[in-house]
């Protein structure tokens, strides 16, 4: 997410804005029959009951159906009606409706792609405490997309996202402590933020953390945890995890020597399309 002038960091994660799509379901509507029907897949009926809580003004029914249109689930896809009910949820105080209104804009659903618009939306679902809106705001002054450059308001921005426990925001924290950007250089920090989030699967988080006890082999302990942090990403079938652990066992590092071993996992790799494993096989 970057102008094509601007030198790209080479660690802050970029997250595909469809996926960040809010349909919240809070403390108040867990037992709602709409947001029973969406968890069943019945989104007709989810709609038809998101409707009547909506045209009573219910922010949180107006978000949904916005949700719906979106997507066209239970109804027709219409870009104009999500916008609008979007609207109507963000001027009742919703923090996730004016985050999915910075989402209208950035993808340009319906409208023209607008990065300034977006980014208001953003920071205004930040303000409000959004914590998706806080990461997106974060991205968005990180590479200075619709705004002013600013890597000390983006890890501001990072850090309020982290403390809800955003995986994502804990990723990118990590990595600007690690790099010492916009704050000390901090290792001990960094990897805590790692470990929380790579206990949410955040497998960037975990193949860095196993990267840095991996760069701590004269610690036993550490490469202990790296060999296992490895061991585990690879037998989920991720290929960077696979090629680390085909290197680790034809050179010995960690586990016993074993050439076998190495090439197997180094295949599997190479299957997957890794020019790394494919420049070791």
């Amino acid at each position: 997410m970057t102008k094509s002038s601007e030198k790209l960091s080479p660690f802050i994660l970029a997250i595909m804005i469809g996926n960040w799509l809010t349909l919240i379901a809070t403390a108040a509507y867990a037992t709602d029959f709409g947001h029973e029907a969406v968890k069943r897949g019945h989104y007709g009926a989810a709609a038809a009951q998101f409707m009547i809580r909506a045209e009573r003004n219910d922010s949180v029914a107006q978000n949904n159906l916005g949700a719906l249109y979106l997507k066209g689930r239970g109804v027709p896809k219409n870009y104009e009606l999500a916008r609008s009910w979007f609207e109507k949820a963000a001027n009742n105080g919703l923090a996730e409706a004016m985050f999915n209104l910075g989402t209208i804009y950035l993808r340009g659903y319906g409208v023209e792609r607008n990065e300034k618009q977006a980014t208001l939306w953003f920071e205004r679902s930040a303000k409000a405490g959004d914590r998706e809106g806080q990461f997106f705001i974060g991205l968005h002054k990180y590479y200075g997309r619709g705004t002013e450059r600013d890597a000390n308001d983006a890890f501001e921005w990072f850090r309020l996202a982290a403390e809800q426990n955003l995986g994502s925001a804990q990723f990118n924290l990590a990595m600007m402590y690690l790099h010492g950007e916009s704050v000390e250089q901090d290792e001990n920090a960094a990897i805590s933020l790692l470990d929380k989030a790579a206990a949410q699967g955040h497998e960037s988080a975990e193949l860095t953390l196993g990267r840095l006890h991996l760069s701590h082999a004269d610690d036993p302990q550490r490469l202990a945890l790296a060999v296992a942090l490895f061991q585990r990403l690879a037998e989920d079938g991720s290929a960077d995890a696979q090629v680390t652990l085909g290197l680790l066992h034809t050179f010995g590092q960690g586990v016993e020597q074993d050439y076998e071993e190495g090439r197997f996992w180094l295949t599997l790799a190479s299957n997957q399309g890794s020019g790394a494993a494919q420049l070791n096989l």
